[in-house]
């Protein structure tokens, strides 16, 4: 599996190095039983390691308390991974009363659907609003702007997924493997021009 944690992570410091204070965080699930903050701190940590969610949540967490910032419920959103999802995310960011200046989506076709709401809302990236994809493909580089993203080696990750399944064929004890992200800079992450030092 990616290491989520150090996506949340990379993510978050970054956009604090661009002085963004007011960072959204989308995070989704395959189930529907999360749908709120409050639901979402109810899950067992016995249970968490079940959803890359909560490893992002941490990371982001962990960035924010480095730089004296606490994490504000208003900010953390829930949803699916769609570009529908990330049209009704934009959505929901921009009538809720909680200012923001950047947003951490769980992929690129939620950013797209994000982008494509806030640019019908004359609203810029990265001119006013700076947006991370935790886990970039193909759509990351088509988009406009092009995304800053998480990048994950899909295909190492194919490769070590293939051989436990084969180890675990044999007889023999299959075992977690973390593999490594990194932060991947576009143009959709920019410091606000009157926050350029």
């Amino acid at each position: 599996y990616a290491d989520n944690e150090k996506a949340g992570y990379l993510a978050t410091k970054y956009l604090l190095r661009l002085k963004k204070r007011r960072i959204a965080l989308f995070l989704n699930f395959w189930t529907s039983d999360i749908k709120d903050y409050q639901s979402f701190l109810r899950v067992p940590p016995r249970l968490r390691g079940a959803f890359t969610a909560y490893d992002r949540y941490d990371g982001y967490c962990r960035a924010l308390y480095e730089a004296g910032i606490s994490p504000d419920p208003s900010l953390i959103f829930f949803g699916g991974y769609s570009h529908e999802d990330g049209f009704r995310g934009a959505e929901a960011l921009l009538s809720g009363n909680t200012e923001f200046d950047a947003v951490l989506t769980p992929n690129d076709q939620f950013a797209t659907g994000l982008i494509h709401m806030l640019s019908r809302q004359h609203i810029r990236v990265p001119e006013q609003l700076s947006v991370i994809c935790l886990n970039g493909g193909l759509l990351s580089n088509v988009v406009t702007p092009p995304l800053t993203y998480i990048e994950q080696d899909n295909y190492g990750l194919g490769v070590r997924a293939a051989a436990q399944l084969n180890e675990l064929l044999r007889g023999r004890a299959g075992h977690d493997v973390k593999m490594d992200v990194s932060l991947v800079i576009r143009d959709s992450t920019a410091m606000a021009p009157g926050d350029a030092e």
